[in-house]
């Protein structure tokens, strides 16, 4: 059943009572989903890439230096503005340059937030199992494109849990 992890049911007529409560959603949903899986991709830029970057980037020259001993707090925040933004824009450029190239060929796409600060790009994908070997070798053909900048992490497939929106609730009686 593609609900989210950590539910845990103590007995058969929990599932039961929550198959029956939840059969109008399953109902539309299953067709839906057949022969479909999900496939991850998390890119996340390699360290020489990354000092480059920031070595060419005029906006984070006053980064770039050490900080003095004065340096004071407003800077320090201006500085770490400085940084966030310029990754934010090496994200913004992975989403163009990879995540809008494997769109077109999923089903359904969905962007996660990073999990580190060196991740460029967090997403999942609904494919069509017969479309699997065209959406493999995009990645394989964009990998060898940024094999010198980033790494990739592709897996799957998985369960569709990103592109499932099931919600239990539960009331207890009192």
């Amino acid at each position: 059943i593609p609900i989210s992890f950590g539910n845990v049911f103590h007995s058969q007529q929990d599932v039961e009572m929550l198959l029956e409560n939840l059969y109008p959603q399953f109902a539309s949903l299953f067709p839906q989903l057949k022969g479909k899986i999900e496939v991850g991709l998390k890119v996340i830029g390699k360290s020489d890439w990354l000092k480059q970057k920031v070595n060419q980037d005029s906006s984070l020259q006053q980064v770039r230096n050490p900080r003095s001993a004065s340096a004071d707090f407003y800077k320090q925040i201006a500085h770490g503005e400085t940084a966030q933004k310029f990754f934010l824009k090496l994200q913004h450029d992975c989403k163009k340059e990879l995540y809008q190239h494997l769109e077109p060929i999923a089903e359904a796409s969905r962007l996660n937030p990073p999990i580190v600060e060196t991740m460029l790009l967090n997403a999942s994908f609904l494919i069509d199992r017969e479309k699997e070997a065209a959406f493999d070798e995009r990645v394989n053909d964009l990998y060898e494109k940024w094999k010198h900048k980033a790494d990739f992490k592709y897996s799957g497939p998985w369960a569709a849990y990103n592109f499932i929106n099931i919600q239990l609730k539960v009331k207890e009686n009192v």
